[in-house]
């Protein structure tokens, strides 16, 4: 049964700029590859391959246009002096929240309902271990972290697949924001002007 989410992909510029974040002062942290950083719009889980299809189809057909984007910031989940994840913020928020809003809708059409915890548009940089070291002096040199404004113009479905190293993400369908479907949905990227 393949294990999916639904997400955004980042253009390469930004995924190099997220990479200079990277810190092996911050003790526990098992950093991301550039291949894994994207945003999750929605975690679906393990799926039935049967159930694949009326998934891709309630993505079709998304509305509210490409999204023009910009790094913000940086986070942790968990407290700083033992935190779970590291995360970059994006602004604006409130396209983010609305298409999150509108992906959750579609699939809850479909079986799908979204997790209970209040969306919080980020991109994770590293994963933490249980007992990780702080953080703090990360999350202070990076306070300020801003990026050129970049355009995601649609909605991707990754394949997620746990292995040794870490999840390797593999894109299976992408769905343009407020445009008709188009080849970029056989697998061309469709993201990414900067």
């Amino acid at each position: 049964m393949p294990r999916l989410f639904v997400g955004l992909e980042l253009p390469g510029q930004v995924k190099r700029q997220i990479m200079e974040l990277e810190d092996r002062a911050v003790a526990g942290a098992r950093w991301q590859l550039a291949r894994q950083l994207h945003l999750t719009l929605h975690f679906i889980g393990q799926v039935d391959s049967s159930r694949v299809a009326g998934i891709r189809e309630s993505l079709r057909s998304l509305t509210g246009g490409a999204l023009t984007l910009a790094l913000q910031g940086v986070g942790c989940f968990g407290p700083p002096h033992n935190p779970r994840s590291l995360w970059v913020g994006l602004e604006p928020r409130a396209p983010l929240l609305a298409l999150h809003a509108q992906v959750n809708q579609r699939l809850a059409g479909v079986g799908y309902k979204s997790e209970a915890a209040a969306f919080k548009p980020h991109i994770t940089v590293a994963r933490c271990r249980r007992k990780a070291g702080s953080a703090q002096e990360w999350l202070t040199a990076h306070a300020g972290l801003t990026s050129a404004a970049f355009t995601v113009d649609c909605v991707s479905l990754f394949v997620s697949r746990l292995e040794p190293g870490g999840s390797r993400y593999r894109v299976m369908a992408r769905f343009p924001l407020g445009a008709l479907p188009t080849a970029r949905q056989q697998g061309q990227a469709c993201y990414g002007k900067q």
